[in-house]
């Protein structure tokens, strides 16, 4: 994804796969589709990670931003205030080393939280331009329950009270 070829590529194949998954759920029953993280943060965020250039990254995150319109998306994102403590708190979670993280030294986490504020930053623009009902968590202090409570809230707001008024 570092050459304007290579990541063209990967933006058609990727805008072209959310093309057909749009499609298909639009020819299903089901009135809510859920989306995981898989969006903004193994794609975006690996996306500039990975080093693809800007405009691309952004012309490719509005793309897909347009495809999902039809599903009438609504958004919960989380939001890490500090991302060196995330990166500790998972760790000390998992360990310091799973999947394709290791960790082994102080400078290891200085570093990782450095790079992705950067990516997380990216991706927070994104998320504050997309024009749909949304709920932004910015988790300072890990408060499940406040956290869970404000998620209730959007819900029964957004996504349940419009429901109601379809049927």
């Amino acid at each position: 994804m570092n050459t304007a070829e290579g990541a063209d590529v990967f933006i058609q194949k990727l805008v072209n796969r959310y093309d057909r998954f749009v499609e298909e759920q639009l020819s299903k029953p089901e009135d809510i589709v859920i989306i995981e993280s898989a969006l903004f943060q193994d794609i975006v965020s690996v996306s500039h990670l990975q080093g693809m250039n800007l405009a691309q990254l952004q012309s490719f995150t509005e793309s897909l931003q347009q495809v999902l319109i039809p599903l009438n998306p609504h958004l919960i994102y989380y939001y890490h205030a500090d991302v060196e403590k995330q990166w500790r708190f998972i760790c000390g979670v998992r360990g310091n080393e799973w999947g394709q993280v290791s960790f082994q030294s102080d400078e290891d986490f200085v570093q990782v939280g450095k790079v992705w504020s950067a990516s997380q930053a990216f991706v927070r623009t994104a998320v504050d331009a997309w024009m749909i009902p949304k709920l932004i968590i910015e988790n300072k202090d890990y408060a499940w329950a406040e956290y869970d409570s404000r998620i209730d809230g959007f819900v029964s707001e957004s996504l349940l009270s419009a429901s109601a008024g379809e049927r």
